[in-house]
């Protein structure tokens, strides 16, 4: 799933001029957060699971 969502970020958005990133999960519950932007805060609650938050950085050239 991770594969099919970042070139939609990278390859697709990217050129266009857009920036920005995209949540995508599969049904197995698979997170991927593809990013083009400086930063992405992001949070991650699962049903018995503890809650994951993150701010991730990316330097776009």
């Amino acid at each position: 799933m991770a594969t099919a969502a970042h070139p939609v970020i990278h390859q697709q958005v990217a050129p266009a001029g857009g920036r920005g990133g995209v949540i995508a999960l599969d049904w197995h519950g698979c997170v991927a957060m593809p990013h083009s932007t400086e930063g992405l805060f992001w949070a991650l609650a699962r049903a018995h699971r503890p809650v994951k938050t993150n701010v991730c950085h990316l330097v776009v050239g």
